[in-house]
């Protein structure tokens, strides 16, 4: 039967997304809203919401419109959040992608969205230069930094702020709002539709279950283009709190902050989790200002949750969604387990059904998870197909195995989706099996994700050769040449005679991993 969460409906904001956040931002005044602690630069409320109406400004007499895309390739910045809030304010969408991207990559991406303006760091603006030999949408390239030939953020907010679209028309349950990146449940990235509506329900759930307070301190590592980060990043100006953050992780730099800035909140993925738990580093500085950690983008093992809590006497909360659905659920202390996804969030509803005849099955049965609720996206661009095929009848699939137990706490137990997740990031097979077969040497090749200690799963990639001559350095040294680090084949290569398939052609991936794991 269904499961809807024990908690009651939270109200949903109905205000364009920007509007609400930049009133709420100018009540908080002069107090320091995002603090970039490796660069030593931050930015406060008063001058985010300044900043914003001016960039946005800057982009309407650039010729920018509803629908518009902007896309965003950069490490965690100050002037990120601006720019989001700032093309949101125009009825654009931006659009945040992986700065380690590379351009065979973004390419792909940007043939789905097909962005107007591109903001990046400057290290990267020449690379992103040549896209628009690709992609001729691309009309301007801004750098976050400044950079000889590129005109920077900086230049961009000395506009007058008069163009700022102050009662631009925005129907927040249709206009997207945010266009992530995700793999979906099965297959190559797809760009995410979140509404205005979608990002209102998100932190307004969060808000209603994390206990964040003006005067708290939040600390972030996740990157701000995973809808993790950017729910943070909403989450924590909303509610008028400090966010502390890093452009990478950095175990002693990250320590020093909780210190130097009484961090009270901060979020992880099972590999920071680990090292903050190992680490003889805990003994240098005070972190007795911390009160709640939440973690997410991966499984968490109980005895790592347990060693989190024993050593930082802290509330370990797990969230569980999805770029197309967060949060689905949230384990908060009054719903303890340290192995569960906790209990449904508030104004969704949940079941769990037999993944060959969609029956919806018991407590203790395992099933797809299904959901439905005001977060969920509107669609994947440009893909009905895979719209149709991951919203059916009102209800999310979700891709994931679970249960819920009698208590009615939710479990996830296993992927329905083929896909990996290295350290927290989604990394599709297919992706790279499609760039191995351009291999000269390459016959055939299936990829699977193996486990990793500190990553979670990394690639691994079975290949059949063409030539006898094949190398397993040579096979790594060509996707590491194509595509970001986490994809890279770090779990090997094994060559064999042939890949398992089933008569449609199918790779049998449980094989492989029955033949290399023996079960």
């Amino acid at each position: 039967m269904d499961k809807p969460s024990p908690y009651p409906d939270v109200v949903i904001p109905t205000e364009p997304i920007a509007r609400l956040l930049l009133k709420r931002v100018k009540c908080y005044g002069d107090r320091e809203a995002l603090v970039d602690n490796t660069r030593g630069t931050s930015i406060t409320f008063m001058q985010v919401y300044e900043q914003t109406r001016k960039c946005a400004s800057a982009l309407r007499k650039l010729g920018i419109k509803k629908g518009d895309v902007i896309a965003i390739g950069s490490s965690n910045r100050v002037e990120y959040a601006v720019v989001m809030l700032a093309a949101i304010s125009c009825n654009a969408i931006p659009s945040p992608c992986n700065p380690l991207y590379q351009k065979g990559e973004l390419i792909e991406l940007f043939k789905i969205s097909e962005p107007k303006i591109f903001f990046c760091e400057s290290g990267n603006a020449d690379v992103i230069k040549t896209l628009t030999e690709n992609i001729p949408t691309i009309k301007s390239i801004f750098t976050f930094d400044k950079k000889e030939g590129f005109t920077s953020y900086a230049d961009l907010i000395k506009d007058d702020g008069k163009d700022y679209p102050e009662n631009e028309p925005i129907d927040v349950m249709k206009d997207v709002a945010l266009l992530p990146y995700s793999s979906g449940t099965t297959g190559l990235p797809k760009a995410v539709m979140l509404t205005h509506y979608s990002l209102s329900s998100l932190f307004t759930i969060l808000r209603s279950q994390v206990n964040l307070f003006v005067g708290d301190c939040f600390f972030m590592v996740i990157p701000m283009f995973h809808i993790f980060g950017f729910g943070t990043v909403v989450f924590t100006l909303f509610m008028g709190v400090k966010n502390v953050f890093e452009p990478r992780f950095g175990l002693e730099s990250m320590l020093q902050a909780f210190e130097k800035h009484k961090v009270t909140h901060f979020t992880a993925v099972p590999p920071i989790m680990i090292a903050l738990t190992l680490t003889p580093l805990f003994e240098k500085y005070d972190t007795s200002s911390l009160k709640q950690m939440l973690c997410g983008a991966a499984p968490v093992a109980p005895k790592l949750t347990e060693d989190m809590i024993k050593r930082y006497n802290i509330i370990v909360s797990q969230l569980y969604g999805l770029t197309e659905f967060a949060p689905i659920s949230i384990a908060n202390p009054v719903t303890y387990s340290y192995s569960s996804a906790g209990v449904i969030s508030p104004n969704t509803i949940v079941k769990i059904i037999d993944v060959e005849t969609g029956k919806e099955l018991g407590p203790g049965e395992d099933g797809e998870i299904v959901a439905k609720g005001p977060q969920m996206m509107k669609g994947y661009m440009k893909n009905p197909e895979s719209t149709n095929a991951t919203i059916r009848s009102g209800w999310l699939h979700t891709g994931d195995i679970g249960h819920f137990d009698d208590a009615g706490m939710l479990w996830v137990v296993d992927r329905l989706k083929e896909l990996i997740k290295c350290k927290g990031f989604q990394v599709a097979p297919a992706e790279l099996e499609a760039l191995l077969l351009k291999h000269p040497k390459i016959a055939d090749v299936a990829v699977i994700g193996i486990p990793h200690p500190e990553a979670g799963e990394v690639p691994k990639a079975f290949v059949v050769k063409k030539d006898p001559s094949l190398t397993e350095e040579e096979v790594k040294n060509f996707v590491a040449g194509e595509v970001a680090k986490f994809k890279h084949l770090q779990g090997g290569v094994a060559f064999v005679e042939k890949i398992p398939k089933s008569p449609s052609g199918k790779i049998l991936r449980r094989e492989i991993r029955k033949q290399e794991f023996g079960k």
